[in-house]
């Protein structure tokens, strides 16, 4: 069986960007693996785009409205991450901002890619191991440039497989495992992240 992947976000009145962000991960995975929590939207664009998004089968959740969910949100994503490993609802799970958009770049590919097939047979090489993994990059956009990236070669952004998550922080970048010896296992990956700034 192919390798399941879970994306977990939260936002608030994001708009396009996230019409964006939808159509780019659903090209990526099935929409029930796509968890996305408002943060108290009052834009009646980003209200429509998840209304719409809900009719497609995106999990979307309005119950951290408030700007203090907005600060438990390491918390708040860590327990949907555990409670998708636990229920073996996913083979992996990514926690990603909404300008952030998921590809793969392996060195024997001369450009980053972005379709289904590639990132689930990449996946399909990573299911039995243990600990978890690291995006391999971050392309950096430049707001008055648009061809022009900037490449972070060391970007702290992880995602996690078999291993139990037991912490996140804020920003995803210090996670913790329930077991230590799998803490030790921060395995390289060939997953990258476009990171879109306005």
């Amino acid at each position: 069986m192919n390798a399941r992947l879970s994306i977990v976000l939260m936002q608030k009145d994001e708009g396009e960007l996230l019409r964006a962000w939808i159509d780019h991960h659903l090209e990526i995975t099935t929409p029930g693996l796509i968890y996305i929590y408002d943060n108290g939207s009052t834009c009646h664009e980003t209200k429509k785009i998840l209304q719409d998004s809900r009719k497609k089968g995106v999990n979307i959740s309005t119950k951290y409205s408030s700007p203090s969910d907005f600060e438990r949100k390491g918390d708040i994503i860590c327990e949907t991450i555990q409670s998708i490993q636990l229920n073996n609802k996913s083979d992996f799970i990514i926690p990603l901002d909404c300008d952030e958009f998921l590809g793969i770049h392996s060195d024997r590919d001369g450009e980053p890619i972005f379709d289904q097939s590639s990132i689930v047979n990449h996946l399909n090489q990573l299911t039995e191991q243990e600990g978890y993994f690291k995006i391999k990059r971050h392309y950096f956009n430049h707001p008055n440039k648009p061809e022009t990236y900037h490449v972070n070669n060391t970007p702290r952004k992880y995602f996690f497989g078999r291993s139990t998550l037991k912490s996140l922080d804020v920003g995803f970048h210090s996670p913790k495992l329930v077991d230590l010896n799998n803490q030790r296992l921060c395995r390289d990956s060939d997953l990258i992240a476009f990171h879109y700034h306005n």
